[in-house]
């Protein structure tokens, strides 16, 4: 199941304990096209709350934190030739990295999507 965190990324954990991170289809409505990311190195070691990749476009730069604490096992290298694909799959192809939790209880905290289309519907209306 796919949890969301208030900064506009997702997290999907697989059957084996290895989980995906990326940005929201939300996080891009004032972004513009993804024209370059910045991705960590793989083995690093991120806390929850952690910068750990930069992603720019003509309009706006910025860093993607960590729903949850972990270190990182592998990065979505096609994003360095083609950094697009977050703006066109975000929630899929465009994930940015895959960690193995260091707190999975951390996962589980985070929000469902319903919740976190109730914050994202709040954050458009400010």
């Amino acid at each position: 199941m796919k949890r969301y965190a208030k900064d506009h990324e997702w997290i999907c954990t697989d059957s084996e304990g290895i989980a995906s991170i990326g940005i929201s289809e939300f996080a891009l409505r004032d972004f513009g096209e993804v024209n370059f990311v910045e991705l960590p190195e793989i083995g690093s070691v991120f806390g929850r709350g952690q910068a750990f990749a930069v992603i720019k476009s003509k309009e706006a730069s910025s860093e993607v934190y960590m729903p949850a604490g972990g270190k990182i096992v592998e990065v979505n290298g096609q994003l360095e030739d083609f950094p697009q694909i977050i703006s066109s799959d975000p929630e899929g192809l465009g994930w940015i990295v895959k960690i193995i939790p260091s707190t999975p209880e951390e996962i589980a905290e985070l929000m469902d999507k319903e919740q976190y289309l109730k914050l994202a519907q709040q954050d458009s209306e400010e």
